[in-house]
């Protein structure tokens, strides 16, 4: 695997200065229970925690909160219930004046939910989720004027058949997609072949390849199906991506990790926002690696979230060591 500097802007043609929006982005809205265990914590069918809080969250809530952080406007379109949970999930994303126009509320139907785990000592955390398919969006009764007139489009796999029509949409205008992709979904050839940017785990990348055990193999898999740039995210080792320059070997920032949840999502805000600054590839990928290790020195999703500012010095700091 040769590593190869790539200096050129990664998106050469960014369109609309005068969009409506930044960023839409489609998919998960949630409510996490965030529980952390108590220090030295063994397997049992007992096992202490030394606190438990609920909060907001959902994979693509979280990244347009962190876009909204980093000065860029954004919209949303996804589906809650109609419960106190809503309200809950939606409220920081009112406060950064995200658009909200596209959220459906959907009636006897609870807003999606996540148990999250918080080990003690790494920070590394393991999710437990519900969501109904009631919260699925219907691509027939969706507005493709939203996605015209935005400059960059943010999708999940929760709802598989939603994210193939906005690709499509945004594919066709030649507006950037960038997905985040975490766990397997049906038939992943439609969306990948729409798709610019993935953005996925490690162990998903493995899941990609013959055997499912190579990550590497699996990148190269998934760039095959046309993407600019596959981008495999590899926690406290940072990412590696592969675009037509060849791979890209990003190491992490050092952080004080307390929490893992939402780093992912912080690394994809600082990614769109990298994009669409004009970045080339090398330093877009230190962009990102650094925003998701910042949002990993505070406890939850969305708390850590950095902002502009906050960016640019971790940024600074990383260039003067």
């Amino acid at each position: 695997m040769t590593e190869v500097p790539q200096r050129a802007p990664l998106w050469s043609e960014l369109p609309k200065p005068l969009a409506a929006s930044d960023v839409v982005g489609l998919g998960e809205i949630s409510i996490d229970e965030v529980g952390r265990l108590a220090a030295g914590s063994e397997e049992g069918d007992k096992i202490a925690l030394v606190s438990l809080e609920r909060q907001p969250g959902g994979t693509i809530a979280t990244t347009l909160l962190g876009c909204a952080r980093l000065g860029l406007r954004a919209t949303l379109l996804g589906a809650v219930g109609e419960d106190p949970e809503a309200r809950q999930a939606l409220a920081p994303l009112a406060e950064a004046e995200i658009g909200l126009e596209g959220v459906s509320r959907v009636r006897g139907t609870a807003t999606r939910k996540a148990f999250i785990v918080v080990e003690p000592d790494s920070g590394k955390r393991t999710v437990y989720s519900l969501r109904s398919e009631e919260l699925n969006l219907d691509p027939g009764r969706l507005n493709p004027e939203v996605i015209r007139g935005t400059r960059l489009v943010l999708l999940d796999v929760s709802d598989p058949a939603a994210s193939e029509w906005a690709a499509s949409v945004a594919r066709a205008e030649g507006i950037p997609v960038v997905l985040d992709a975490d766990r397997p979904w049906p038939q992943p050839e439609r969306l990948l072949s729409q798709v610019d940017f993935p953005i996925v785990t490690e162990e998903l990348a493995k899941t990609f390849s013959p055997g499912g055990a190579d990550a590497v193999k699996g990148v190269e898999i998934l760039a095959r199906h046309g993407a600019r740039l596959a981008v495999m995210t590899q926690g406290a080792r940072g990412s590696l991506a592969l675009g037509a320059g060849g791979w890209i070997d990003t190491p992490a920032f050092p952080s004080r990790v307390v929490d893992s949840t939402g780093a992912g999502d912080a690394f994809r805000a600082g990614f769109a926002f990298g994009l669409l600054q004009g970045t080339d590839a090398s330093r877009l990928l230190t962009l990102a690696n650094a925003a998701g290790g910042l949002n990993c020195e505070r406890a939850g999703a969305q708390p850590g979230l950095p902002t502009r500012t906050e960016l640019e010095a971790r940024l600074e700091e990383g260039a003067a060591s």
